[in-house]
């Protein structure tokens, strides 16, 4: 776990620095066309001037694109960073089915008490079995930890109940 810790925590920074190289390059461009566009202007001769005018502007909107994906990384990893506990990183999943499931005052804790299933070796598919005691909590703290101890003597056996609430559910 600390060396996922150690990646990600680098990670992010160097996001930050390639978005903001990207952006840099994205201004020099639009700079560049824009003299390039007024001097076309004054003198409008030379054939040169629209070549150069056209590798300014050209890639701009290739620019655009990466620099949105770009964005959308970092932002992505600035929120799930905010949701880092003692098990590691919380999935965007496991985050928004917690704050459909409890009020705002109760979602920190949560989210802590869920941290704590994922920590052990003997504790696989942390986001399906999260989503299982959250849906078995039915939105009860109380419930939602002992689920989560449930699920740490036993992951199957909380996978299993809450395919019966599911199946009763739906009857």
């Amino acid at each position: 776990m600390h060396d996922d810790q150690t990646i990600r925590e680098t990670g992010s920074p160097l996001m930050r620095r390639l978005a903001t190289a990207f952006l840099a390059c994205l201004g020099i461009s639009l700079l560049a066309s824009f003299v390039i566009a007024i001097v076309a202007y004054i003198d409008g001769s030379s054939w040169l001037i629209y070549l150069l005018g056209a590798l300014a502007v050209v890639p701009i909107p290739v620019m655009l694109v990466i620099l949105y994906f770009l964005l959308q990384r970092v932002l992505s990893e600035d929120a799930a960073g905010d949701s880092v506990g003692m098990g590691g990183k919380i999935e965007a999943e496991i985050v928004t089915t917690v704050a459909h499931a409890f009020s705002a005052d109760e979602r920190a804790e949560a989210l802590a008490i869920l941290s704590a299933y994922g920590v052990g070796p003997d504790e696989p598919e942390q986001t399906r079995v999260r989503l299982a005691i959250i849906h078995l909590s039915d939105g009860s703290l109380d419930r939602l930890q002992y689920f989560t101890d449930q699920a740490k003597e036993g992951y199957r056996d909380v996978l299993a109940w809450d395919a019966e609430s599911a199946a009763s559910r739906r009857d």
